[in-house]
């Protein structure tokens, strides 16, 4: 094998690696944006005063990437809840 083949099969070989390298770099990049977990969340469509009473039309379940969800948020539990409110 002369030297030029030997360089050709290294080049390559150097491509490949780089390759598979940017791959796996470029999917633990991607993985860091998904969000792992959704939750669902009860909000108020508008801003509520201490003593009002809540109506149905005035709150909204929505979904939200648990890592954003407050501490202190009501989650949904169960479908059974949704037709209560």
């Amino acid at each position: 094998m002369s030297g030029r083949q030997k360089q050709l099969i290294y080049a390559i070989l150097i491509a490949v690696v780089a390759v598979v390298a940017n791959k796996f770099y470029i999917e633990s990049r991607v993985d860091e944006f998904r969000p792992k977990k959704i939750v669902k969340l009860i909000r108020a469509k508008k801003a509520i005063q201490a003593g009002d009473t809540l109506r149905k039309k005035e709150i909204e379940s929505v979904r939200v990437p648990a890592q954003f969800a407050p501490r202190v948020a009501i989650r949904v539990v169960a479908e059974k809840w949704r037709r209560r409110l």
